[in-house]
């Protein structure tokens, strides 16, 4: 198997092949695919932005040449399933993931004790990502997901959100628009709190964040 770095992908690129990449790839990924004349496919990914290997199942695989793997925030659980993919299937893996350990573990492990009981949003409890603590929202707060960021920002929270390159404009100039349940789900659940933080900070944010989500549960979605 081989493994490129990104920035040695360039000279690789052949025209008329297929990318695979994840929804949440950068617009770097889909720039350089677009302009070398590639077409970018998208991979599906579960609800905690993995990579979805059932997804594959629905792609033609006959003209993918290279897969672009990118961790979501430090989670890299299904990294080595999709190298062995690849092995497989006569792919080029190519490694765009993060491993920063988290320069605050005091924050890291303040979340983590004050989440522990909440039955609002779900986290990981191991992270490898140096700055960012993902929180996964349950489906019956989709609907508040609004008021519930404004008023994380109002209180001085720095938050993080993710983008779907699908519905990017570069994306929908040159291709037909596309939908990815597992990616789009994830994208409606996901909220990035900050982590390069002391452990006061955390608290603080922690003890907001509760008190939210408390005041939004009688508003949340109901199906």
């Amino acid at each position: 198997m081989l493994k490129t770095p990104l920035d040695n992908l360039t000279s690789q690129l052949q025209p008329g092949k297929n990318i695979l990449l994840s929804p949440f790839s950068s617009q770097e990924h889909l720039s350089l695919i677009i302009n070398h004349q590639c077409n970018p496919i998208f991979y599906d990914t579960t609800l905690q932005g993995c990579v979805d290997l059932n997804s594959f199942k629905k792609i033609d695989l006959t003209n993918i040449s290279h897969l672009i793997y990118k961790d979501f925030f430090g989670n890299t659980d299904d990294l080595e399933e999709t190298k062995t993919f690849c092995d497989n299937h006569n792919i080029i893996f190519v490694d765009h993931s993060v491993f920063e350990k988290v320069k605050s573990p005091d924050a890291f492990e303040s979340y983590c004790e004050h989440f522990t009981a909440t039955r609002d949003f779900t986290f990981r409890k191991s992270s490898y990502h140096a700055s960012i603590f993902p929180i996964f929202l349950e489906p019956q707060f989709f609907c508040t997901k609004e008021a519930i960021v404004i008023a994380l920002e109002e209180a001085g929270i720095d938050l993080l959100f993710t983008q779907l390159l699908y519905k990017s404009s570069l994306y929908l100039e040159h291709f037909k628009a596309c939908s990815l349940f597992g990616a789009s789900e994830c994208h409606k659940s996901f909220i990035g709190l900050p982590l390069d933080i002391d452990k006061t900070e955390a608290d603080r944010i922690s003890k907001v964040v509760l008190e939210v989500f408390d005041k939004h549960s009688l508003r949340r979605c109901t199906f």
